[in-house]
This record gives C-alpha cells, sequence and structure tokens, in this order.
C-alpha cells in the first residue's frame, strides 16, 4: 500500500523537476543567442557593449591601458561574390579562428561586431599589447594562409584606440577604433 501512494505523491514532484530542469536548460541557451554570434561562436554586438557598459560603469577601468582594436577582411565582398556565401562563411569561422588562437589568457574580450568586422577589447599590461596582439593575429594569418586550399587568402585592415576622456561613452570609443580601421584601410590602397 505504501508503494502506490508514494508512487502517486511522487510523480508530481519527479514532473515539477523535470520541467524546471527544461526551464533552466531553455533560459541558458537563449541566454547564449542572445548574446553569441551564431556562425562563429564569438560574443555578439550585444554582448560587446554590455562588456563595454561594465568598463564604462568602473571609472577606475577607464584608462588609457584599455583598448579597442576594430578588424576589417580585405577583399570580403570579392570572396562572397566570386566564391558564394558558402565560401565568405568558411572565411568568416577561419578569422574567427585566427582570432582565439591571438587572444591572451585574460583582459582580451572578442567580438564579431557585424558582416566582417571584428572587435577586440584589451586591457594593456607588460606582456599583452595592442601591438603583440596585432603581430600574434598577423602571424596567425600567415599560418592559416600558407596552410589554407581555399582559393583566396585571408588579409586584414587593422585600426586601435585607447581610451581617453575624448571617448567618454561607448559609441564614440567604437567609432573611434573603427575610424582608425578606415584611415590603415584606406592608406593601403594608395
Amino acid at each position: 500500500l505504501a508503494w502506490p501512494i508514494s508512487l502517486l505523491y511522487g510523480l508530481p514532484l519527479s514532473f515539477v523537476i523535470a520541467v524546471s530542469f527544461i526551464f533552466v536548460v531553455h533560459i541558458i541557451s537563449q541566454t547564449n543567442s542572445i548574446s553569441r554570434d551564431f556562425l562563429t561562436g564569438m560574443n555578439n554586438r550585444n554582448e560587446l557593449v554590455r562588456y563595454l557598459q561594465k568598463k564604462f560603469e568602473r571609472r577606475d577601468e577607464l584608462t588609457s591601458r584599455l583598448c579597442l582594436i576594430f578588424i576589417d577582411i580585405n577583399q570580403f565582398k570579392s570572396i562572397n561574390d566570386t566564391y558564394g556565401h558558402s565560401q565568405g562563411d568558411k572565411a568568416l569561422i577561419n578569422m574567427a579562428k585566427c582570432l582565439f588562437r591571438s587572444a591572451f589568457d585574460s583582459d582580451c574580450f572578442l567580438c564579431r561586431y557585424a558582416g566582417d568586422e571584428f572587435v577586440v577589447v584589451v586591457k594593456e599590461n607588460a606582456v599583452n599589447t595592442v601591438l603583440r596582439f596585432k603581430e600574434k593575429l598577423e602571424a596567425n594569418l600567415s599560418a592559416f594562409n600558407a596552410e589554407n586550399t581555399d582559393p583566396y587568402t585571408l588579409s586584414v585592415a587593422i585600426g586601435s584606440v585607447s581610451y581617453s576622456d575624448e571617448y567618454n561613452t561607448i559609441e564614440k570609443f567604437i567609432n573611434a577604433a573603427d575610424a582608425s580601421m578606415y584611415k590603415v584601410k584606406n592608406s593601403s590602397k594608395s
């Protein structure tokens, strides 16, 4: 008699636990889809803004050691137009892999900003600098291109800025790095 009664009361409890577990998994999944780029697995633009908001809320974080790097794949439209969007997607994934390999273990935030543009936030220290990140990225791109069997090579334009009071909003900080990147991109065309 005890066994059927315990089964009767245990069943609703088991159901509630199972539904709760499914709900938590769903919430985690939704949170990841909101903050991650589906193609590359990198942080997305929304997550970049959240990350920078936390930095801007803490005035002690806003020093010239906080740097923003803006990266754009050269001739990306040509890859898409010539070889198709699946090849373009593959190029973006390979670019993300090169960025992940170039990242520092700490104080390095990676983001696919939009299209073929990527943003890296670095808090510089004696070892981890913007210059070192750029050098690592160039080395990783060279290694990728040496092994790449696809009909294109990956190269990038890289611009960066260090925080200053001039960039007192997130938008100004990002726009300054973007302008720096376009300055590099335009000077390489000359």
